[in-house]
């Protein structure tokens, strides 16, 4: 027997399932040197030994504990330990506790966006089943299914659950459902008979079962030649811990901003600690809160709780519209996002076949209605034609093993028991109004030969027990099946109501509505009878006698308004590749009819992508014309993804299954469907279509692109509030007057009055223009040059401006010049002047304070775009922008007049023709806001002007 040791390649494994696929079941018992008696209990013990339990094992992840404190000693938390450490040593301990509050606080918002890395892989886990029945010691037992070992004889029907990767010893109308595992919608048959591969991927073999899938159909014996980490689920679950996903563009811009700023802040700091000591005289301890209050006022404490608040609400906004996030981050990756691989089926369309066309000698039924509806009807033909056409219905629904029921919680929708091709010519003819049931009821079934892949049809034998369609008492074969293998078979058809010889005109027809049907997305099935003897029952000596009944076109069609999503994907410079388990020409077919194919197309198939390398990859789809791949497995898809990735682009993924797991970890966001979705994908992905629709994706990207404009609108409203926090700082130890902005009253803003608003910022709504531009570049930085003079340059000093002609004006108010008030630092500082000009301090300290605070009203409603004037933007809805300004204006009258916080924030209670006063603060950064927007826009103007002005001549 094979010795499975460690965990092997995916060539590796490869060549083992190719060499069970291609040994006979004797030769394949001999190889794993068992027996159909199955193994003995001590044999099996001690392979279970050598081989371990048949389960998914996975690495540990990180203990909470440990995750929460990697986010106490990120870069900004460090600068903050710094801090405050600095502050315990210069004597004020009251600072140093806010500032581990606020370390705290950002600590528990990251600790609270990350994911557990182990949440995929215990769903991958979860798929394989518990019990499994199992020969051991010649009696056929049921035990625990981690138990199993390579050479252990199982036994299998239709609704279990496959206990690990098996070879077929036989198999009796045995039907499996891949979908989890090759993304094929329909179940598909297997057989014991040897499969030598020839051009195929091993998930196409038609002897192997793999774990995790279900039986659908049938019965069978199998022998495990594969378990735990050494089956194809194995190998996924192994390949899905080992996948290293790049960083969000998100987590990269946030990580530049806070180094930026921290850089500058260490910068200011230590170049103030030393001016303050060598050129102004400070004593150290003064100096070091001197610095202290510079690192704190360049430090964006706030930051990363208003990204995740404004997240959060980003979120609920996309959950409303079908999409639920899972992982924050990805809402602004959206708005980089360059390439969507999707699948087909249940994404791009409904998932529900149902018959659209039959076509019978002489005529074309037209099928209306979609899915599994009872709404419809089904038209065309003459009454010559109706009674074949009652015939097919009769003949296809004998030969079916699927029944209709109605739907207790939709009753105008079929609930079907079986499979989706039968039901869908059982709803058919329903909706012709012909009682098919009647007339299934009316046959007494003798023998049934199920569909496999040699024959690739379904026969059963029945007896007419009335008078009606068929001769009464006679037996009658019934066949549906592949056209082509059908239509070899038969010597007839009917027309005009008489059974006439098939001629070779009437097959190039009939070959000529197959291709016609299959190149345009459809799936055709061809139904047949014999009239036949009871020595006639078997398949042995197929005949050429059987009578064509007519051609049943089936389609899956487009989910409604996909082809929109797809132009908007365009209009967006967004490229879609389809990645499917089904076959090219059908997802061609789809394709062109939503508009993702429109001239030429690249199409590349499971094998083809096997053999090529990612260099050779790389150069086949780096192109403008659509690409398609086709007939894929899960390791495909994982190298579908990564060789978009080192082609620059920023890659969505979609899946549902077990089979793009590896797809789903490794795209830059991992999108899975809700309705259809298996635990396994939803666990791997960062978003959850609820609806399983493609178009939810567009509105998702739309929402990822306004986040990303919002984010930069409120780190510019943070930002600008920096430069009236650190200038007084500056001011005070060049010019020796008292400091405007206490330490305490720069983390009210920065943690109280702007958190609200910027948050609001982060609420705006996506322009209606947000898709006509193209994906933002990965490498396009929030915190740009634009941003920067945005910020410090106009709405910086514009602030700062009020704030200084607020402090000054409020001790001239009280008849202290300029000149009086300076030298004066030492003296409040040590609290050693007299009652009266710690009064008049607090009062200007206060005026200050609501300088900020009013001028930053002014900003907020100037930061909602960076060239459209205020006004104008008006009409644009955004009710937390009054709440933020509510917000901002009810925490300074808390800090300015109740006495506790006064106390705490060393304030005066400013009197009310002050408080008017300060009125004038956001109308001033108004005026210079608008006069810079007013230029930009003439500029622009001015330059478009030019450009087109360029072309015209």
């Amino acid at each position: 027997m094979r010795l499975y040791t460690s965990v092997q390649s995916t060539e590796a494994l490869n060549r083992d399932y190719q060499r069970m696929s291609a040994l006979t079941p004797k030769e394949s018992l001999i190889y794993l040197n068992t027996n159909e008696s199955g193994l003995s209990s001590e044999k099996a013990a001690d392979l279970l030994k050598q081989y371990g339990e048949n389960s998914i094992k996975s690495k540990q992840s990180f203990h909470p504990a440990r995750r929460f404190i990697r986010q106490l000693i990120n870069l900004l938390a460090i600068m903050l330990w710094i801090a405050s450490a600095l502050a315990i040593l210069s004597g004020t301990p009251m600072l140093a506790y806010v500032i581990w509050a606020i370390i705290l606080i950002n600590a528990v918002f990251s600790f609270l966006q990350e994911k557990k890395a182990d949440t995929a892989l215990q769903a991958l886990s979860r798929m394989m089943p518990n019990q499994v029945k199992v020969y051991r010691d010649h009696v056929l037992t049921v035990l625990p299914a981690d138990q199993l070992v390579p050479g252990d004889i199982v036994t299998i029907a239709a609704g279990d659950r496959v206990p690990a990767d098996v070879r077929l010893i036989n198999a009796e109308g045995l039907f499996v459902d891949n979908s989890m595992l090759t993304g094929e919608s329909l179940p598909v048959d297997r057989e014991a008979a040897p499969d030598l591969l020839e051009g195929k991927s091993f998930a196409c073999s038609h002897n192997l079962l793999f774990a995790g899938t279900t039986v659908t159909d049938g019965r069978a014996t199998a022998v495990v030649y594969a378990t735990g980490n050494q089956t194809q689920i194995g190998s996924i679950s192994m390949t899905t811990a080992n996948i290293t996903r790049r960083k969000s563009t998100l987590d990269v811009q946030i990580h530049k901003i806070t180094r930026a700023l921290s850089l500058i802040a260490i910068a200011i700091g230590v170049l103030a600690f030393l001016t303050s000591v060598l050129v102004s005289g400070f004593s150290v301890n003064a100096a070091l809160v001197f610095a202290i209050g510079i690192i704190v006022a360049n430090i964006p404490e706030g930051l990363m709780p208003t990204v995740s608040l404004s997240l959060a609400l980003s979120v609920e906004r996309m959950a409303k519209k079908q999409a639920l996030v899972r992982k924050q981050s990805a809402v602004e990756t959206l708005s980089s996002t360059t390439v969507i691989c999707t699948d087909k089926t249940g994404t791009l369309t409904q998932n529900k076949i149902f018959a659209k066309k039959i076509w019978v000698p002489g005529a074309l039924y037209e099928v209306s209605g979609y899915g599994y509806g009872k709404e419809g009807t089904v038209s065309g033909g003459t009454e010559e034609t109706k009674t074949t056409l009652e015939r097919l219905f009769t003949a296809a629904s004998i030969c079916s093993e699927t029944t209709l029921n109605t739907d207790v919680r939709h009753p105008s929708t079929w609930n079907v028991i079986g499979s989706p091709t039968e039901a869908a010519i059982l709803i058919a003819s329903e909706k012709s109004g012909f009682p098919v049931m009647n007339a299934i009821e009316s046959f007494k079934r003798i023998k049934i030969v199920p569909f496999t892949s040699n024959l690739k049809m379904m026969t059963v034998y029945a007896q007419n027990e009335v008078d009606h369609l068929f001769e009464k008492g006679h037996i009658f074969q019934f066949t549906k099946g592949d056209p082509l293998r059908v239509l070899a078979h038969c010597g007839f058809s009917i027309k005009e109501g008489k059974v006439c010889g098939l001629s070779n005109m009437d097959r190039t027809q009939i070959r000529g509505v197959n291709d016609e049907m299959a190149n345009n997305g459809f799936r055709v099935l061809a139904v047949a009878y014999a009239d036949r003897t009871e020595e006639q029952l078997d398949m042995e000596s197929i005949s050429n006698d059987w009578i064509l009944l007519g051609l049943v076109i089936m389609h899956d069609p487009p989910k409604i308004g996909v082809s929109d999503a797809i132009a908007d994907c365009y209009k967006a410079g967004i490229k879609v590749t389809i990645v499917t388990g089904d076959y090219a020409l059908t997802a061609a077919a789809i394709a062109r009819q939503i508009g993702i194919v429109k001239d030429g197309y690249v199409a590349i198939t499971g094998n083809e992508l096997e053999k090529m390398s990612q260099k050779e990859l790389a150069k086949k789809i780096d192109t403008n014309l659509p690409v398609i791949f086709a007939r894929t497995t899960p390791k495909d898809k994982l190298k579908i993804v990564d060789t978009y990735q080192s082609l620059g682009h920023v890659v969505a993924s979609t899946g549902d299954g077990l089979n793009d797991v590896l797809a789903l970890r490794k795209a830059d966001i991992g999108i899975s469907m809700g309705e259809n979705g298996s635990d396994a994908a939803i666990e791997s992905s960062d978003v959850v279509l609820l609806d399983d629709n493609f178009a939810t994706i567009v509105e998702a990207i739309k929402e990822g692109r306004a986040i990303y404009e919002n984010i930069r609108k409120f780190i510019t409203y943070i930002l600008a509030s920096n430069v009236p926090e650190v200038l007084p700082f500056l001011i005070m130890a060049i010019f020796h007057v008292p400091l405007a902005l206490n330490v305490l009253l720069v983390l009210a803003i920065d943690l109280g009055t702007d958190l609200i608003p910027a948050i609001s910022l982060g609420k705006e709504l996506p322009d209606q223009d947000v898709l006509h531009a193209s994906p933002r570049k990965p490498n396009d930085n929030i915190l740009n040059k634009s941003v920067l003079l945005r910020s410090y340059l106009f709405l910086g000093f514009a602030e700062a401006f009020m704030l200084f002609f607020m402090f000054f004006h409020s001790w001239n108010q009280f008849g202290y010049s300029f000149a009086d008030i300076q030298g004066l630092t030492a003296s409040l500082t040590a609290g050693s002047t007299d009652a009266q000009v710690s009064y008049v301090y607090q009062y200007a300290v206060t005026m200050a304070f609501g300088a900020v605070i009013f001028s930053q009203i002014g900003n907020l409603l100037e930061c909602r775009s960076p060239s459209q004037s205020m006004f104008t933007l008006l009409r644009k809805s955004n009710h937390l922008i009054f709440w933020g300004i509510l917000f901002e204006v009810a925490l300074f009258l808390l800090i300015a007049y109740l006495p506790f916080m006064q106390l705490v924030f060393g304030t005066a209670a400013p009197s009310l023709n002050h408080l008017y006063l300060l009125l004038i603060c956001p109308i001033f950064l108004i005026v210079v806001e608008e006069s810079r927007k007013w230029v930009v826009r003439k500029v622009h103007s001015s330059a478009h002007h030019t450009i087109e002005k360029q072309r015209t001549a």
